[in-house]
């Protein structure tokens, strides 16, 4: 790489190797043991998704596919390691950053479905409108997809930049900003829906409070909560610092985040295997009830949002208890059951 002073960098991408890119030469070890535990968690979450049959949980395949998404970002760092001096490694290197950086937003699409759901079968879905399955999954998803489309614009800059031969420092320091904004969307968004959260779980009105199964669901959630927090921080700090380091970095005294591998794994790569341990061990496709039963027939009533949101099935239900126990809700007949019979 040749230089003559920071903003006039140039260099034949080409000719690259993996420590240009990340500041260090990265471990095959590490990244194939993140790739084969990733494997694992995704395959673990959909065998589980398969063998509950809840309809109210098909949202948890976000989850099986983050771990998916996440095994190829270790094949892309595999793949960049292997062809390190032989050939060009731009095209590994944005794909793993693409994909390591944007894919825990599912997680958080999860979690906003689980709270979603949670409030349907509660009954306080009817208290306010942001409780109303509907609006409080598709106004946090929609944050968290606001927030991904300004976090891809700020890594195509930079990444864009850095792959052309000859990087403006200007546009790799607006790239960073541009990810940044992104970041603090998703940590505002992310802390609302905690109080949210928080406020469910605590509600009087909560026709769930006290079972079992409504404790695994919240332990869970707020597991998941703790440790996409500590990785989307993680995140945030590197690229704040990224927009205020001028680029490159030419003192080489100066602590760069980004540039240390043991803090990447033990800050981004931990946190989202424990995401999984916890959607694993509280996983709601096993804890969320799958239908209502109408005490007067027996018959099995599916559980459907706009049922609940819009008045009721068979004149109103208000909540629902799981746990294989049943129990009459309102003044209507109607029972819930969480019954694990998987033949429906």
């Amino acid at each position: 790489m040749s230089t003559q002073s920071p903003q006039t960098i140039t260099y034949d991408v080409a000719s690259l190797v993996s420590e240009d890119f990340y500041g260090y030469w990265p471990s095959t070890a590490l990244a194939s043991i993140a790739l084969a535990l990733f494997l694992i968690a995704g395959l673990t979450v959909e065998f589980q998704i398969f063998k509950a049959k809840n309809r109210n949980a098909r949202y948890m395949h976000l989850v099986g596919i983050t771990g998916f998404i996440e095994a190829a970002g270790y094949v892309a760092i595999l793949w960049l390691i292997d062809n390190s001096g032989k050939t060009n490694i731009y095209a590994p290197y944005v794909i793993s950053q693409t994909f390591l950086i944007l894919s825990p937003n599912l997680l958080q699409a999860a979690n906003y479905a689980t709270a979603g759901k949670i409030s349907l079968l509660s009954g306080m879905s009817n208290e306010k409108r942001i409780l109303k399955p509907r609006v409080l999954t598709s106004t946090f998803i929609g944050l968290d997809v606001f927030a991904l489309v300004i976090q891809a614009a700020g890594i195509t800059i930079w990444a864009t930049s850095k792959g052309s031969g000859e990087p403006d420092s200007e546009a790799i320091t607006l790239g960073s900003w541009i990810t940044v904004a992104g970041l603090a969307v998703q940590l505002v968004s992310f802390c609302l829906f905690t109080f949210l959260a928080f406020w469910i779980q605590r509600s009087p009105n909560n026709m769930l409070k006290g079972s079992p199964e409504h404790k695994k669901l919240f332990t869970g959630l707020y597991l998941t909560i703790l440790f996409v927090s500590i990785r989307n921080i993680y995140r945030f700090v590197e690229f704040v610092q990224g927009a205020v380091l001028t680029w490159p970095v030419m003192d080489p005294n100066t602590y760069v985040i980004s540039e240390k591998e043991a803090l990447f794994y033990t800050l981004d790569t931990l946190p989202i295997l424990f995401c999984f341990i916890s959607f694993i061990v509280y996983n709601p496709a096993n804890l969320l009830p799958k239908y209502l039963v109408d005490s007067k027939t027996g018959d099995r009533l599916p559980v459907v949002a706009g049922d609940v949101e819009s008045g009721g099935v068979v004149g109103g239900v208000d909540g629902v208890v799981p746990g294989g126990e049943e129990k009459s809700i309102g003044n209507n007949g109607i029972k819930a059951s969480a019954s694990t019979d998987s033949s429906m």
